[in-house]
């Protein structure tokens, strides 16, 4: 923060994605909401779009596997829902290191034990890094996104799950919530049952998918750079 603080406070104007970080940059820069603003990232609609298909199954998680993702709460919530015969497989998606790299971490083997050790090894994926064009193409052919993230800073992968037309579970806390709006449904942070309950009601959604959509137009490239503009110039 030492550098950032020195950065924003010579800045004439700090530009965030979400209005935690807004007050992060308030209370640990000393920078006023004055000289804050809030633009949203964006998803580029020619890149994630639904599939034509209507047949869409599964829950996909996007994202590093990382512990405040929230994935040992996914796993528990995984195990309650087969235990209740739910049969739509559970997909994790990306790297499985510390940082970036793929190169598993112990936290990746904790979670593999505690998969296996509640006998699901063969309904939760995990694929590691793959290729962006094959993230996109499984994201599309997903019905649930899944992201009981409990620490971010804005959450760019629901976004673009979001305009992939994915029904979103997620914690109810800033700035998912915020991101979510009134689309997908929320569940109570750091409870598996809870989280359980979010996916179910996503999975059999009507309306989820195209709320989604409707929400995901919010966060569009064009838009997020009118709102940039506007707030520098």
């Amino acid at each position: 923060w030492f550098f950032l603080k020195r950065l924003a406070q010579q800045a004439d104007m700090v530009v965030t994605a979400s209005s935690v970080l807004a007050r992060s940059v308030t209370e640990k820069v000393g920078v006023t909401r004055r000289g804050i603003a809030v633009v949203p990232f964006g998803v580029d609609f020619k890149e994630y779009s639904p599939c034509a298909s209507t047949e869409r199954s599964g829950v996909i998680y996007v994202g590093r596997v990382i512990k405040h993702k929230g994935l040992d709460d996914l796993v528990r919530a995984a195990s309650v829902l087969f235990g209740r015969g739910f049969h739509e497989s559970f997909t994790v998606v990306g790297p499985r290191g510390v940082l970036w790299d793929d190169t598993p971490s112990d936290y990746f083997g904790s979670l593999v034990t505690k998969v296996e050790s509640l006998g699901l090894r063969d309904k939760i994926t995990f694929t590691g890094a793959i290729p962006r064009s094959e993230v996109i193409r499984r994201m599309r052919k997903a019905r649930v996104f899944a992201f009981p993230s409990h620490a971010e800073g804005f959450g760019v992968a629901l976004i673009q799950a979001m305009a992939s037309g994915l029904v979103p579970a997620v914690y109810d806390f800033e700035p998912v919530s915020e991101v979510v709006g009134r689309a997908g449904f929320r569940a109570k942070p750091f409870e598996a049952e809870s989280l359980a309950g979010a996916i179910l009601q996503a999975h059999e959604s009507k309306a989820g998918d195209a709320e989604s959509l409707e929400r995901a137009q919010r966060f569009s490239i064009s838009r997020g750079a009118d709102e940039f503009l506007g707030a520098v110039l």
